[in-house]
């Protein structure tokens, strides 16, 4: 079991191709504190860098990875961004009760990758990050393009204040992620053109050699062809047409001086083979989507709309390489140079040759346009204070021709404006806008719409919405909603923030394709209509803040999809309606901050799909239902500040598939149950907080425990942790890690271990010829935000008979 959220994705060949080169910048950076990976787009310096983190991280007690998206935006939210990406030993530390503070990392070692470096600014921030860590034993991996950026990088270590805390002379280098070799280029491409178990008839062998040769040794450009390349499932034989028309393409594209053109006329005959509603999802995800908030659920809820088949299309790309496989709730990621040619294709879009995608942080080069339209591209982004022109559009400018806006508060776009933009399929605003001009100009066609400022009425927003409208985030002071709101028939995802409306109109149980619904800060709020319960396909609710908020509707329990369910701040709620167990499909429940709940309804067990439930802040609630038992797939349990608790339930030990237990200051009054040691999947036990009585209670009943590694508790409210063990026997793989064999055996860090010496420590381990010293592993120390000290639990444990 994995403890870390840190590792990053990586693909299995891509070990096999670079574990030379992992090998050799690992052995510099035994000596070295900084390493810059340099070469040129395509070639594999992120792999390179994301593989040695993998290696590397697990020796560390901060890290941090940083891909090149957000070192965007001024030195603040870049900065921001760092920080707020901080791991402490594997786990986000925002995650958790209190954000990172930058002097928290001073003194402790951290490994930082800083992806895609490309300015001074950069470097600046890299130099911060130093000086505020000030640890010798940190490590530092920043890949760039650019040889003069990383000899900035190279220069922070020569720096008087930096070799302060080294207490000595340092040294750093650049290391150049050449172009692979014909054999690895060649074992690539197969991987990708040939999956297991097509294997390539010898007649394909030239075909294979001549398409790798004009790959030139770019990781992307092979995985791209290859993809491109491979049969279809329908085919009995590879298409030998398309081979000759894929190598005469890349032929054209050798007459191209320019490195990145050349490469991005290569990566373009995988696009052209696209329909054309998958090269429409290429560009809105490269030019909008691409690294953004969204999230790919999010994204596909608007295509769904404007092109259909979605999930079909988007595999598409996929398989084809052209996007990164990501989970429906992370953001959409795809290669650098990949998104350079959306952005390349899209900067000259339509007969009008205007880019597609307006955003000031975006503005497509002036060559690849018309210099009529380049000319009022311009002038909508490089007005000056000085000389600021009217905001008023004539009939003849393009302006009809943009697809999607990102809008900030620089940007001087008013409503009119806005309206004009004919085809507008995204709208995103960072600036106030007066909403009721804003809506009653929208195109019809918009799919996506995040805005916030003042309103009167959302009148004009259904009937402008009425045929397209997907994505909906309103933040204004909204206080009522139209009783034609439900005339928004393909609305999938709404989110409100800041509204001041005190309940939905009861026509609001009749959108007939909501799955997402966030009610944040709406003060006023007090119920949902009983019509609530007929939201047919709603997976997800979120209600944060809601401080006025009394009940649920009775017919809450009639929702038939629903799978998240949080309710976070609802401090006058007293109970949950008896409907409630009626949730079937319910997967994760977290409850925080609910200071009135009484009690959870009697059958509540029959939430027989409960996967995750969180319970915290909630002190009336003094006994779990005896039907809790019965929540056979319950895997994660959190039963925090519940100072009412006063026991658990006798059935208890039936919960077959919990694994993690966190119990935070809950002083439970009554023994554990006898069945508690029953538990046959309980891994960890999280008791920090609870009195003396509790901890001798769990301490007796873990040695029937057969699979517990950790219990955590605070001892007579010292900092001190400790870690139980059960013997070897139990665990599942008999496996262990270089960090944990240098924890047990009390091994330096720092000091590398040959391979003999592992080998032999790891029999030791598998014989239990080793005294604990119950430190967590590098794996687990710190899984909680708390702090470590060494604790001799030696006579304890021989006292409880462990």
């Amino acid at each position: 079991m994995s403890f870390r959220d840190d590792l990053q994705t990586v693909p299995k060949i891509a070990m096999n191709i670079r574990s030379v080169l992992v090998k050799t910048v690992q052995e510099l950076l035994v000596r070295l504190p900084l390493v810059g990976l340099h070469g040129m787009g395509g070639v594999g310096k992120t792999t390179l860098a994301k593989l040695l983190f993998n290696v590397l991280c697990a020796e560390f007690e901060y890290t941090c990875f940083v891909p090149g998206f957000m070192l965007k935006g001024d030195y603040k939210e870049m900065e921001g961004r760092v920080y707020s990406s901080m791991h402490r030993y594997g786990k986000m530390v925002t995650q958790r009760r209190q954000e990172l503070e930058p002097g928290d990392l001073k003194g402790n070692r951290l490994l930082l990758v800083l992806d895609n470096m490309e300015n001074e600014h950069h470097v600046e921030l890299l130099k911060e990050i130093v000086l505020m860590n000030a640890c010798a034993n940190s490590r530092y991996i920043v890949t760039s393009r650019s040889l003069e950026v990383l000899d900035s990088c190279i220069a922070i270590f020569g720096r008087r204040d930096v070799n302060a805390f080294f207490q000595r002379d340092v040294d750093a280098c650049v290391f150049d992620v050449g172009f692979l070799n014909h054999d690895n280029s060649n074992q690539l491409f197969r991987s990708h053109a040939f999956p297991y178990p097509d294997e390539p008839s010898p007649s394909m062998t030239e075909w294979i050699d001549k398409i790798v040769e004009k790959c030139e040794g770019l990781p992307l450009t092979l995985e791209v062809m290859g993809s491109y390349l491979k049969r279809d499932p329908r085919e009995k034989v590879w298409s030998e047409k398309r081979w000759s028309q894929t190598l005469e393409a890349l032929d054209a594209a050798e007459n191209i001086v320019n490195f990145n053109e050349r490469l991005w006329a290569k990566l373009q005959v995988s696009y052209n083979s696209l329909s054309p509603e998958e090269q429409e999802i290429f560009l809105d995800a490269a030019t909008f989507f691409n690294n953004s908030h969204w999230m790919l659920f999010e994204a596909k809820a608007c295509w769904r709309v404007l092109y259909g088949f979605e999930d079909v299309r988007w595999k598409t790309l996929v398989d084809l390489c052209i996007v990164y496989n990501v989970d429906e709730t992370d953001r959409i990621l795809m290669h650098e140079q990949m998104r350079s040619l959306g952005m390349k294709l899209a900067s000259a879009w339509g007969h009008n040759r205007i880019c597609r995608t307006w955003t000031k942080k975006n503005v497509p080069s002036t060559s690849s346009m018309k210099l009529a339209s380049a000319w009022r591209f311009h002038r909508l982004f490089n007005w000056t204070k000085e000389n600021e022109p009217s905001t008023s559009f004539s009939p003849g400018m393009e302006i009809e021709e943009v697809i999607a806006l990102q809008l900030e508060d620089s940007m001087a776009l008013n409503s009119r404006a806005i309206g004009q933009m004919k085809k507008l399929r995204y709208l995103e605003s960072e600036k106030m806008l007066m909403l009721d001009e804003v809506f009653g100009n929208l195109s019809k066609k918009v799919v996506l719409l995040r805005v916030h400022g003042e309103v009167n009425s959302l009148h004009n927003l259904v009937d402008r919405g009425r045929e397209c409208l997907a994505v909906l985030v309103l933040e204004a002071p909204v206080r009522c909603l139209p009783t034609t709101f439900s005339e928004l028939q393909n609305l999938e995802i709404m989110k409100f923030f800041g509204c001041l409306f005190e309940g939905l109109p009861e026509t609001f149980g009749q959108l007939p394709r909501l799955r997402l619904l966030t009610l944040s800060n709406c003060s006023r709020l007090r119920s949902l209509p009983e019509a609530f319960g007929r939201l047919s396909r709603l997976e997800k609710l979120i209600m944060v803040e809601l401080h006025n908020f009394r009940r649920l509707p009775e017919g809450f329990g009639n929702l038939p999809q629903l799978q998240r369910l949080v309710l976070c701040g609802l401090s006058k709620i007293r109970s949950l309606p008896e409907s409630f167990v009626r949730l079937s499909c319910l997967e994760d429940l977290i409850m925080m901050s609910l200071d009135n709940l009484q009690r959870l309804p009697e059958g509540f067990g029959n939430l027989s799909q409960l996967n995750v439930l969180v319970i915290e802040d909630a002190p009336y609630i003094s006994e779990l239902p005896e039907s809790f038992s019965r929540l056979t797939r319950l895997q994660n349990l959190h039963l925090n500040y519940m100072p009412g608790l006063q026991a658990l339930p006798d059935t208890f030990g039936e919960l077959s598939q919990l694994s993690h237990l966190s119990m935070l200051r809950c002083n439970i009054k009554q023994k554990l149950p006898h069945s508690f040691g029953q538990l046959p999947m309980l891994t960890l036990v999280d008791i920090r907080g609870c009195s003396s009585l509790v901890f001798s209670e769990f301490c007796a009943v873990c040695p029937r425990i057969p699979k517990l590694r950790y219990l955590l508790s605070s001892i007579g409210g010292s900092h001190g942790t400790f870690s139980y063990c059960p013997k070897v026997a139990h665990h599942d793989d008999q496996s262990v890690s270089i960090s944990e064999l240098r924890s047990i055996f009390g091994l330096d860090p720092d000091v590398p271990l040959e391979d003999d010496e592992i080998r032999e420590l790891e029999k030791k381990y598998l014989a239990g010829e080793f005294t604990p010293t119950f430190r967590f592993p590098g794996e687990l120390r710190g899984y909680f935000d708390y702090t470590l000290a060494e604790v001799d639990f030696g006579q304890m444990l021989r006292d409880i008979g462990i």
